[in-house]
């Protein structure tokens, strides 16, 4: 399913957390108060054919028609045992720094408004 799609179907997600690591991209949008997540990463996108590359922008942009490859429910309000886990970031952040990495959902566009500024 599009990430509109999953939008129209749960709503808009109240936070973003983006994960870049070298060719690999990964994007989870969190609703905590509904319990949910969804979630897509830049090796699972559809490509045609198969043994393509993701589409360039899916490393840049975050767009509409991208496709939502994970989606995870939870009970509401009980977030705790879903950062244990890890999945909400990849396995890369551990569950007392995970939040801090989710930014406000502040629509579609580039990726870069949702992750923390590299230092010189």
């Amino acid at each position: 399913m599009s990430l509109r799609n999953a939008i129209e179907i749960f709503g808009t997600p109240e936070k973003v957390f983006v994960y870049r690591g070298g060719e690999y991209i990964g994007v989870t949008f969190l609703s905590p108060q509904t319990g949910i997540a969804f979630s897509y990463t830049s090796w699972a996108q559809n490509r045609f054919p198969p043994w393509a590359d993701a589409p360039d922008w899916v490393y840049s942009e975050i767009k509409p028609e991208v496709e939502i490859n994970f989606i995870t429910f939870f009970v509401p309000n009980q977030l705790q045992p879903l950062l244990n886990s890890g999945s909400l970031t990849f396995g890369v952040l551990g569950p007392g720094e995970t939040l801090d990495y989710f930014y406000a959902w502040n629509g579609y566009g580039s990726v870069d408004k949702y992750q923390r500024p590299t230092n010189p």
